[in-house]
């Protein structure tokens, strides 16, 4: 788990301060940096970590500047639970954030002046051998958490960020996401009806993806077809790893929310949008054959006619008599290269479908608002 620590000492009053603390519980953060009788107060709280330079404060984990050689020399001596923070100017200060991680203190807090990624960048593979933990201290920039996070694939160990609004904390919050599972049902085709002409879409994103994933698009809210990335090659077609045939423009497809309420705490945060909406810079859910997630960015969104085939699919929840029958529907490019992925997660090509073959499938909604869910009775055929 990242160690996200909320720099409280940017804010002037105690009211802000305390405000920022509740908001900062609410989104699961419990690592502050604060100094004074703010830090005095949480050092009482069992489940806080409260980090600081005011080293008068029993329970607080200290933080140096990598000035204070001889504190740093003698608190060694005792333990090594404390930090040292230096700014990465140059190649001598990387290589001395290195030298300080090899005496064995706990954490190292670098802040970057001029480059910020490839500095990162050598310290996350350097630190990777060593037990020292590499935090960043990023300021109030969501842009520089967010690229830090993912910075090598493997990111800083933590971060020390300074919200300015509690809607901060919420944005924070949303980059550390580890992958989540959407429940998948086997769905029986029902019927399949040639569409001569349709306008379709394709979704390349700015990640290659990998057998077994793709996206869940579908014609309702009512449930959406997990189709499957065009990762193969053929005799005829190299592959494109990086996209989705997603079908029509019309359809929905299921993408991670925007700062919406969260109606069931339990819920994965989700909702639809047109194909038709996205465009460069929007984030998509791609999902695997097992209900893995994960987000990535839109690079392109390609639209041209082509044929395509009406999927009218059933979901029978529940037995005998108290089976509830959920229809659903898609719309796909009638291609070789355009895959569902089948309930034994294999992918099928979507000419070679044929009524009775079951596919994967997430149970939608039912209703929905601009893409989001609403408790409403909506009808959609």
């Amino acid at each position: 788990m990242r160690r996200m620590i909320i720099n409280l000492e940017g804010l002037k009053s105690d009211d802000q301060k305390n405000s920022m603390i509740q908001g900062a519980f609410n989104q699961g953060f419990v690592n502050f940096k604060s100094s004074g009788k703010i830090a005095e107060n949480l050092v009482k709280i069992k489940r806080c970590s409260v980090y600081s330079n005011d080293f008068t404060i029993m329970g607080i984990i200290p933080i140096f500047k990598h000035e204070e050689k001889d504190k740093i020399t003698e608190f060694l001596e005792k333990s090594n639970i404390f930090g040292v923070s230096l700014d990465i100017s140059s190649k001598e200060q990387e290589n001395l954030a290195v030298s300080l991680a090899k005496q064995g203190i706990f954490f190292i807090i670098c802040k970057h002046t001029n480059w910020k990624v490839i500095p990162f960048e050598n310290l996350i593979a350097r630190f990777n051998s060593m037990d020292c933990e590499i935090y960043a201290d990023v300021g109030s920039s969501l842009i520089d958490a967010e690229l830090l996070l993912h910075t090598l694939e493997l990111g800083v160990d933590g971060l020390i960020f300074s919200p300015g609004n509690e809607n901060d904390l919420i944005e924070l919050k949303k980059f550390l996401k580890t992958s989540q599972t959407l429940k998948l049902e086997s769905a029986t085709i029902k019927k399949i009806t040639s569409i001569p002409e349709a306008d379709r879409v394709c979704v390349d994103t700015s990640s290659i993806l990998k057998p077994g994933e793709g996206m869940l698009v579908g014609n309702t809210a009512m449930g959406f077809a997990l189709v499957h990335a065009e990762v193969f090659d053929s005799e005829f077609v190299k592959s494109r790893p990086f996209r989705v045939n997603a079908g029509d423009v019309s359809e929905y497809i299921l993408v991670p929310a925007e700062n919406l309420k969260i109606l069931d705490e339990d819920e994965i945060r989700t909702q639809t949008k047109y194909l038709s909406e996205l465009q460069a810079g929007d984030k998509v859910l791609i999902v695997n054959a097992q209900g893995n997630t994960r987000v990535v960015s839109v690079g392109r969104v390609k639209i041209e006619t082509r044929p395509m085939l009406l999927i009218n699919l059933e979901v029978i929840k529940g037995e005998n008599q108290s089976q509830n029958v959920i229809p659903l529907k898609v719309t796909l490019q009638n291609a070789e290269t355009v895959m569902v992925v089948g309930v034994d997660g294999s992918p099928i090509s979507v000419p070679k479908l044929n009524v009775g073959d079951k596919i994967l499938v997430n149970l939608g909604p039912g209703a929905t608002h601009f893409g989001i869910k609403i408790k409403e009775q909506i009808i959609e055929k």
